[in-house]
């Protein structure tokens, strides 16, 4: 579920933002050598390797065609074989805005903010990095002809982060059916 509701103020008629996700899609890149080693565990027999991507927004109208928008935004890696698991994290937690040209249909958002890396192992440790500078930018589609009811939107989503002295960025694709 991807709780991102906005509503608009004064004269115009209250709009949310994409309360259910249908699908979303993470492509995480990470530095070459975190790479290398995720793809040589992937390689042992009987270790799967799943990508997961999640957020949550929330947004407030500033008028009836922008939004200033609170997100967070998470994609990683799940290294698992029958007994233990590794799941290494990007998250991103932005402000930004999200602009519509018109009232509904094509869009562009934008946000920055504080980006981690948080690795959690099936025996309980977990390690986080120190907090670092990114940022996200968006396109989508509102497919809605109306300013409110049911409506449905794709989007893809850059995520640049940096941890450490590392960069590593992510590609989320998304479908939404929305309520406005």
């Amino acid at each position: 579920m991807h709780p991102a509701l906005s509503s608009a103020g004064g004269p115009h008629e209250p709009k949310s933002h994409c309360p259910f996700r249908l699908y979303r899609r993470g492509y995480p890149s990470y530095p070459a050598q975190t790479e290398t080693v995720l793809s040589y565990v992937e390689a042992q027999a009987g270790v799967e390797r799943i990508k997961v991507s999640l957020d949550l927004a929330f947004g407030i109208a500033l008028n009836q065609q922008g939004f200033l928008m609170a997100r967070i935004d998470g994609t990683g890696d799940r290294l698992y074989d029958s007994s233990d698991c590794l799941q290494l994290n990007l998250y991103l937690y932005s402000l930004g805005l999200r602009y519509y040209p018109t009232t509904t249909g094509f869009y562009l958002d934008a946000g920055a903010g504080a980006s981690r890396t948080v690795l959690q192992a099936s025996t309980g440790e977990t390690s986080a990095s120190e907090f670092g500078f990114g940022y996200g930018i968006a396109a989508g589609y509102d497919f809605a002809a109306a300013p409110r009811g049911f409506g449905l939107s794709l989007e893809a989503r850059y995520l640049g982060l940096e941890i450490g002295s590392d960069q590593a960025g992510a590609l989320m694709l998304t479908i939404d059916l929305c309520w406005k």
